[in-house]
């Protein structure tokens, strides 16, 4: 990861819930922020105004309100060196970087965390240091939630290979009959 790097956790939220880690930052006016973000679990990554951010807090249900313009949005990503580019700062003032991490309830962090990893430019001001207090959580309900199963267990992963394949083998079949 290039540029200036921090790395926290969030806690693993229980089944139906989430966990949003909030990151609220200073930047200059026309600062295009970008770097790349890392976790170990499917989260969704904003870069929210602060009027946005509390909007999204308000909903109490892990969904961005259909009002907010965030700078940035990447959902349901995993895994590392995953870029991120916002669209210049529009004003001076508070935004937040948002971390989202959706229990569905298919798999289970033996750890208790989900670990995040962000790059950030040397613009960027952290605008408190108690990251552990930033962490929130939150209902969804299915309806919300577009959230794709998270599998950290080959035996799921098999027999998902395993059904994907049968369907495909009846419908091969099928086809040959008529």
């Amino acid at each position: 990861m290039s540029g200036t790097v921090t790395g926290t956790t969030m806690n693993t939220p229980p089944a139906g819930q989430c966990s949003v880690l909030a990151l609220p930052f200073s930047a200059p006016l026309n600062t295009v922020l970008s770097g790349q973000f890392t976790a170990d679990v499917t989260i969704s990554f904003y870069i929210l105004s602060q009027d946005d951010f509390n909007a999204f807090i308000q909903s109490g249900n892990c969904a961005l309100p259909e009002s907010a313009n965030p700078l940035f949005i990447e959902p349901n990503v995993i895994g590392y060196n995953n870029p991120y580019s916002s669209s210049p700062i529009p004003a001076a003032g508070t935004y937040v970087f948002v971390f989202v991490y959706r229990n569905n309830g298919l798999s289970h962090l033996t750890s208790g965390y989900a670990t995040v990893n962000l790059s950030y430019p040397s613009s960027v001001t952290f605008l408190n240091t108690g990251i552990e207090s930033s962490t929130i959580m939150m209902t969804f309900s299915a309806a919300t939630s577009s959230t794709a199963p998270e599998f950290t267990d080959w035996s799921a992963w098999l027999v998902l290979v395993f059904l994907t394949g049968l369907v495909g083998a009846i419908l091969r079949k099928r086809r040959e009959i008529h």
